[in-house]
Formats: C-alpha cells, sequence, structure tokens
C-alpha cells in the first residue's frame, strides 16, 4: 500500500511538470509570435523604397490591382528587388526570376495561364543555363562532341517536365486589371513575377536529365553529375 502511495504522488507530480512545461511552452510561443507579428506590421507600415513605390504607380495607371487581402503592390515589389538581389555563398544568384502576362475570361484561368508561362521560362532559363556549361565542359576537353551533343539534345527534349515538376515557386508580385478592349473573348489580363531557389532548380533539372537518360551509359551520367555539380 505504502509503494502505491508513493507511485501515485511520483505520477502526479510528473503529471504537474509536465503541464507546468507545456504551459511555459505555450507562452513562450505566444510570445515569439506577438514579436512576429509586431514585426511584419512594422515592416508593413514602413514606406516602400522609391522604385518599388514608381513601378507600382506604372502598374496602377494601366488599371492593375491586386486580389482582395493580397500584399499592396509597393511591398510586393519592394520583396521582389530584395529576392533578385540575394546571393549564394559562391556570389551566384540565389533565386532565378521569371516574370509572364496572360489574358483570360476569369482571374483564376488568367492566374493560373501566367504562372504556367513563367514556369516554363525559368525551365528555359535553366535549359540555357545547362547548355552554356556542357559548351564550357566541350571547350575544356572535359567532354566529346557526341556526349555534349547527347546531352543538350536530353536537356532541351526535358524542359516541359522540368517545368511542370518545378514545384513551389515563391510568387513575388501578383496583379490583375480588368480591360474589356484586352481581347474579344477575354478581358482579364494577369501578370506574375515567380522566384524559384536557383540550387533546388538545378537539381530538379539533374533527375529529370538523368530520368530521361536512363537507357544512356552510366559514364554519362557521371559526366552530367560533374557538369552540374559546379
Amino acid at each position: 500500500m505504502k509503494f502505491k502511495s508513493i507511485f501515485r504522488a511520483l505520477t502526479l507530480v510528473l503529471g504537474l511538470l509536465v503541464i507546468a512545461s507545456s504551459v511555459s511552452f505555450a507562452q513562450n510561443n505566444n510570445k515569439m509570435f506577438k514579436k512576429r507579428d509586431k514585426a511584419i506590421m512594422k515592416q508593413l507600415k514602413a514606406k516602400a523604397p522609391k522604385t518599388a513605390r514608381k513601378e507600382a504607380k506604372s502598374y496602377k495607371k494601366k488599371g492593375y490591382y491586386v486580389v482582395r487581402a493580397g500584399l499592396p503592390m509597393e511591398k510586393q515589389l519592394e520583396v521582389a528587388y530584395t529576392r533578385q538581389l540575394e546571393i549564394d555563398e559562391d556570389g551566384y544568384p540565389l533565386y532565378i526570376v521569371a516574370t509572364a502576362e496572360s489574358v483570360a475570361q476569369t482571374k483564376i484561368a488568367a492566374k493560373n495561364q501566367a504562372m504556367a508561362i513563367a514556369k516554363f521560362d525559368l525551365a528555359s532559363q535553366l535549359e540555357t543555363n545547362i547548355v552554356g556549361l556542357i559548351e564550357n565542359s566541350v571547350a575544356n576537353e572535359q567532354l566529346s562532341q557526341e556526349d555534349a551533343a547527347s546531352l543538350t539534345k536530353t536537356v532541351t527534349a526535358s524542359k516541359e517536365i522540368v517545368a511542370q515538376k518545378l514545384g513551389r515557386v515563391i510568387t513575388l508580385f501578383s496583379a490583375y486589371q480588368e480591360n474589356k478592349t484586352l481581347s474579344k473573348r477575354a478581358n482579364i489580363g494577369y501578370t506574375v513575377m515567380i522566384a524559384y531557389n536557383q540550387a533546388l532548380a538545378i537539381d530538379a533539372a539533374k533527375q529529370t536529365i538523368k530520368e530521361e537518360l536512363k537507357d544512356e551509359a552510366e559514364d554519362l551520367h557521371k559526366k552530367l553529375d560533374q557538369i552540374l555539380d559546379f
């Protein structure tokens, strides 16, 4: 009986400690979230740089609007400029960026089309960069003309697949306009600017190209790794 009483007491103490720890954790989380929200509100209230304000003014003059509850144009453009200036530890741009416009009968359709076009633009930029690396490898005699031709052909053929595989892109800017003069059948215009981490994009392209090269010699796979692991 005495052992049971001690066990119950210990269980009660442990339970109280867990509750106290949970309360403390919740309080710390609340403080952290309040501090974060305060910083965000301060940033929202801060005046955007002159360049962002000027470009936002140009968009508004053309009749563009942001969706309800979306960030103001000035703030979107401010973030867009910041992202484009970010570099990795080797001094290369951290993100690849693409812009696109589309016209459709509804906002959703126009936005989806613009996003698809922008993703394809990202894939095209990747294609150009990878083909450039392949050509550089030929110039440095690290790759034969025959292997280079095979890789280049596969890279070009994989562009659409790469565009589809680019997952959660970062939408830097998004705005729409309603104008009856845009098209006979469609009067909603949408413009977007998106970004994707360059290292992740290269990795996605590499995996796709490797899948397309599955019937090729293993040596070619190794050469692709050497080219893209720059």
